[in-house]
């Protein structure tokens, strides 16, 4: 069984041996045991976003070593970096909807990536924008 997790703008399913913080700029999950962190935050605009944004919000995360590839998860579009930087695994997605600019980062030791690795993926799949309506067993992480 999962437990959703919700804010303002979001909501996703957290596995239950994973646990979840609000911080002032972000939501940060972690597993049992603590192996890397999955950070969710996001920012509206008074426009809508376009792929320029996103374009220029990841420039200086993307490079050659780690160019943007495209991604979808529901009805947010974006794309997606992985890099390892001293010896830490970086995957990260820029992903916008309508006005909405999501940000999602997920660091692990390299070494030990491939641990979490299904269980970040599946989380993500989960990422829908918030209709506002029922979301059964959910925790509220207000941002």
């Amino acid at each position: 069984m999962d437990i959703t997790v919700a804010c303002r703008f979001w909501h996703l399913k957290m596995p239950l041996h994973w646990s979840f913080r609000n911080d002032e700029e972000c939501v940060t999950f972690s597993g049992d045991p603590d192996l890397g962190a999955l950070q969710l935050s996001v920012r509206e605009k008074e426009d809508v976003v376009d792929n320029e944004d996103l374009r220029a919000f990841a420039a200086d995360r993307a490079d050659a070593a780690s160019p943007l590839q495209p991604v979808a998860i529901d009805s947010l579009v974006g794309f997606y970096a992985q890099t390892v930087t001293d010896d830490i695994l970086w995957r990260e997605w820029w992903l916008r909807a309508g006005r909405i600019m999501v940000y999602i980062t997920y660091n692990v030791e390299a070494e030990v990536a491939e641990r979490e690795g299904d269980i970040v993926d599946a989380m993500i799949s989960t990422l829908r924008l918030r209709d506002d309506g029922e979301h059964g067993n959910t925790v509220f992480a207000y941002l």
